[in-house]
């Protein structure tokens, strides 16, 4: 049976967790969020054709991801990736090191405080397609 001690203190930890976690999805929606506007910027640059009806290129992202990835889909995930390391180039330590650590799904008792780019480009990468699936596409 644990102490009341004990309990205290996994209720400290979860409290901890959950606002970690919170800030983590703020920050890193808040990075996405600039990503697809950097995405709507880039008008002709990696559009599939000139008259597929599409704005730009977060409008061809988001029917690829609606509907079916092309053959180019790599080079639309370098784009992403690009630009979302861009932006978190731009945010300081303590918020990588925090969209590191939560994204992080192997962490043991020797974690070591610091920034992983790859686990932070992963997170606000698969929030990026989330948004994709979601956008609304104009009638092509």
């Amino acid at each position: 049976m644990k102490t009341t001690k004990e309990l205290k203190m996994d209720n400290n930890d979860i409290i901890e967790y959950v606002t970690l976690n919170n800030l983590c999805d703020y920050h890193s929606t808040e990075i996405a969020k600039r990503v697809v506007v950097s995405l709507q910027e880039l008008k002709d640059d990696l559009r599939s054709s000139e008259d597929s009806g599409l704005k730009n290129t977060w409008e061809e992202i988001c029917f690829q991801v609606q509907d079916d990835h092309s053959f180019d889909w790599e080079i639309y995930i370098l784009a992403i990736e690009n630009l979302i390391n861009t932006e978190l180039e731009k945010e300081p330590e303590p918020v990588k090191q925090l969209l590191s650590y939560i994204g992080n799904e192997e962490i043991d008792e020797g974690y070591q405080i610091g920034y992983n780019p790859e686990i932070a480009i992963k997170n606000i990468y698969s929030q990026v397609m989330e948004m994709a699936k979601t956008f609304e596409l104009v009638e092509i």
